[in-house]
C-alpha cells in the first residue's frame, strides 16, 4: 500500500537540500530521483518523467555531461520510457548511455556490461535480433581481446550471445560458441577450474533442451565431479 507520509518526507528532504548554502550539493538530484521512484510505482508516470528529466539536467549541470551519475539518470529515465513504450526515446537514451560508460569506465566495467544488457533486451524486445547480436558479438571480441578468455566478463558476453540464439531457434551456433569456450578454458584454466564446470553446465543444458540427454548426462557428470572436488579442496574456516 502506499504511503503518502513518504511523499511528504522526500519531498522535504529535497526542498531542504535546495536550499542556498547547498544549492549546488549532488544530493538533491539524489533525493529527486528517490521521489520519482515513489511516483512510478505509484503510475504517477508523468509525475515521475518530470523529476527525472529535472535530475539528468541537474546532473548534467553540476558534473557535466561526460560522468557516470548523469549515465546513471540516462538509463533510470529509459528504463521509463521502455516500460510506456516510448521505445525510440529510451533508445537514444540508452545509446548516449552506453557510449558514455564505455568512454569513461572502460568496456570491462560492469556497468558497461548493465548498459549493454538494456540496449539488448530494448532491441530483442522490438525483434531487432541482427542489432542485438551484432552489440553482443562485439562486446565479447573486445571482452576477450582486453580481458582474456577466463575473464567472468567474457564469460557473461558468451552466455547472453547463446541465449540470443537459443532464442532465435540457432542451437547449432549455441553449441559452437559453447564447445569453444568449453575447449578453451580447459586449456587456459585446467580441468578442474569453476569457469570449466560452469561451461559443461551449460552445454549439457543446451543438449537436454534439445532432447539429446545421452549427450547431456555424461557432461552433467563431469561438471559435478569438477564442483565436488573444487567443494572438497576448499579451505574449513
Amino acid at each position: 500500500m502506499n504511503n503518502p507520509n513518504h511523499e511528504v518526507v522526500y519531498m522535504q528532504a529535497s526542498g531542504e537540500r535546495k536550499g542556498p548554502l547547498v544549492e549546488e550539493h549532488f544530493f538533491v538530484a539524489t533525493s529527486l530521483n528517490i521521489l520519482a521512484g515513489l511516483y512510478y510505482y505509484q503510475g504517477r508516470y508523468d509525475q515521475a518523467e518530470e523529476l527525472l528529466v529535472e535530475t539528468l539536467g541537474e546532473r548534467k549541470r553540476l558534473v557535466g555531461e561526460e560522468h557516470p551519475f548523469v549515465a546513471t539518470s540516462l538509463n533510470i529515465l529509459a528504463g521509463l520510457y521502455y516500460y510506456q513504450g516510448r521505445y525510440d526515446q529510451a533508445e537514444e537514451l540508452l545509446v548516449e548511455a552506453f557510449e558514455q560508460r564505455k568512454l569513461l569506465l572502460g568496456e570491462e566495467h560492469p556497468s558497461v556490461a548493465t548498459c549493454l544488457n538494456n540496449l539488448v533486451s530494448l532491441y530483442n524486445s522490438q525483434g531487432r535480433y541482427d542489432q542485438a547480436e551484432e552489440l553482443l558479438v562485439e562486446a565479447f571480441e573486445q571482452r576477450k581481446l582486453l580481458l582474456g578468455e577466463e575473464h567472468p566478463s567474457v564469460a557473461t558476453c558468451l552466455n547472453n550471445l547463446v541465449s540470443l540464439y537459443n532464442s532465435q531457434g540457432r542451437y547449432d551456433q549455441a553449441e559452437e560458441l559453447l564447445v569453444q569456450a568449453l575447449g578453451q578454458r580447459k586449456l587456459l584454466l585446467g580441468e578442474e577450474h569453476p569457469s570449466v564446470a560452469t561451461c559443461l553446465n551449460n552445454l549439457a543444458s543446451l543438449y537436454d533442451s534439445q532432447g539429446r540427454h545421452d549427450q547431456a548426462e555424461p557432461l552433467y557428470q563431469e561438471a559435478l565431479v569438477v564442483f565436488k572436488h573444487l567443494l572438497e579442496s576448499y579451505p574449513e574456516d
